[in-house]
């Protein structure tokens, strides 16, 4: 049976039928799955004949955007870099015209997916078995901004279980409508990159008591408190992300967090992208530096990241979580010694990621080999010493038959002086980004490579490795 299909094979089938009609009739008992997300060639008629037609879809996602959060990693553009890699963690500015606000400078609103607000209503309202919805980045919102008229069209989306509204367009009247239509019902909600309110977080209080997946922003640290009052409301929270912390210690809401249930717990402050300055303007703007930020000045524009008033008292309490599988934690305040006393407080740990400023004078990794089934690593400007890379490939150190995926980036000399050594006893690894590499024609060719001779080495400073049998293919 067909299940999960592609979204650019069923396309491609649709197109070289005569009867699209017939043809979505015939999968309409298999195909439960349906992505087309960024697929802005494609025209409103086909998409509303699909889902017309796949009644029995339980899994729907409309995303303006195709998104970074597959693997192996692949930059859908040249301004993707290793930094960009997860969606919703930088912020574009200034936004120059996209829909969203946050967004990497990979996706161009010429190349969107858009669904008009009326024909995602009558679309869903045929889709009685649709149970999860994601639709990042699309429109929300009707001409007259009345409740009652809101009310009525998001009375199609009762069954919904899990969705995901992040960097949409929607106001305070209409989030609020749809909170109330779906909450009883909802496990997962994500809604990144939007406004919340007191009405919003009192809502998700009340009506969103099932929730186990709550992924929100906070653009105002006066908000703070409302939020730690709805993580303390929500008995079943399992999975929770909170971006965009401009100011505020969130401890507190930390300590809110019950250790019994939490599996998944990712943290990012405030963090933009803007286009590269001129020298001149470069110079001014970093002596009037205020806040103690990071400047990093990548390929095509530099980026400002606020610090995460995230302390040692937090990886206290997460060290009582012994449910935690994902951690991703970006520019904290916090210790070595705590760190590494995480780490050997949870060796179940699958997923993790840091994010630090540079010029970091302690060893934050000492603990990691205490995590004895780490799947995923994400490194960025954290330093990776020899003494590290050495612990991590010997035979006491279980990463070699773990670490499946990893980005190593701006990580010290020791991981490019090291590199094919390190590879060659990380068994079961698929993909690792690195870079910026020193010397890359030298640390490259060191490796063994599928596409060697083809490529221009001497530029590759950062490189994505994909794992083909025992031969590495430079992305």
């Amino acid at each position: 049976m067909l299940r999960n299909i592609p979204a650019e094979l069923l396309l491609h089938i649709v197109q070289f039928l005569p009867s699209i009609r017939d043809k979505c009739q015939l999968m309409q008992t298999s195909v439960t799955r349906l992505d087309v997300s960024g697929c802005w060639n494609i025209s409103e008629t086909l998409i509303e004949t699909l889902c017309r037609s796949l009644s029995h879809l339980n899994d729907l996602c409309l995303n303006g955007y195709r998104l970074h959060n597959h693997l192996p990693f692949q930059p859908t553009s040249s301004h993707a870099t290793f930094e960009q890699l997860r969606d919703h963690v930088y912020q574009v500015r200034p936004s120059h015209d996209l829909s969203s606000m946050t967004m990497d400078l990979s996706k161009d609103s010429s190349y969107q997916l858009k669904i008009p607000f009326i024909l995602l209503v009558k679309m869903i309202s045929n889709l009685p078995y649709l149970e999860s919805l994601s639709i990042q980045y699309q429109d929300i919102s009707l001409n007259s901004n009345k409740r009652h008229r809101y009310d009525a069209a998001f009375s199609a989306f009762r069954n919904i279980q899990h969705l995901d509204i992040s960097s949409c367009i929607i106001s305070h009247i209409a989030l609020h409508s749809l909170l109330n239509a779906v909450g009883s019902n909802l496990i997962s909600l994500k809604m990144l990159n939007m406004d919340l309110d007191y009405l919003s977080c009192l809502t998700i209080t009340q009506r969103c008591r099932r929730i186990k997946c709550l992924h929100v922003s906070c653009n105002n640290p006066s908000m703070i408190p409302m939020i730690r009052q709805v993580v303390s409301m929500l008995p079943n929270l399992e999975d929770f992300r909170l971006t965009r912390i401009r100011t505020g210690e969130i401890d507190s809401l930390i300590d809110f967090l019950k250790p019994d249930r939490l599996k998944r717990l990712d943290l990012s402050p405030k963090m933009n992208i803007y286009p590269r300055p001129p020298p001149s303007f470069m110079t001014f703007f970093q002596v009037n530096d205020q806040l103690n930020n990071e400047h990093n000045l990548l390929s095509n524009y530099a980026t400002i990241e606020h610090d995460l008033l995230f302390s040692d008292r937090s990886l206290q309490h997460l060290s009582n979580c012994y449910q935690l599988v994902e951690l991703r934690i970006c520019f904290p305040i916090i210790s070595h010694t705590a760190l590494h006393s995480l780490f050997r407080s949870l060796p179940q740990l699958e997923i993790f990621e840091l994010r630090q400023q540079k010029e970091q004078q302690h060893d934050f990794l000492t603990g990691l080999k205490f995590c004895r089934k780490l799947k995923e690593l994400y490194l960025f400007s954290v330093t990776v010493s020899q003494e590290r890379i050495i612990e991590w490939i010997s035979n006491n150190c279980e990463l070699g038959s773990t670490l499946k995926h990893a980005i190593i980036s701006d990580s010290g000399f020791a991981m490019e002086t090291n590199l094919a050594h390190f590879l060659s006893h990380m068994r079961v690894l698929r993909s690792l980004c690195v870079g910026p590499l020193m010397e890359p024609a030298t640390t490259l060719k060191s490796l063994p490579l599928v596409n060697n001779d083809s490529m221009d080495l001497n530029n590759a400073h950062n490189v994505t490795l994909i794992r083909q049998k025992d031969k590495w293919c430079i992305q």
